[in-house]
C-alpha cells in the first residue's frame, strides 16, 4: 500500500541521516 511505502521511504530517509 502507499502508506507501506510511505513509511519506507521515511525509515530509509531517517537511516541514511544516521549513517551520514
Amino acid at each position: 500500500t502507499k502508506d507501506k511505502r510511505r513509511r519506507i521511504s521515511a525509515t530509509t530517509n531517517l537511516s541514511e541521516r544516521q549513517v551520514k
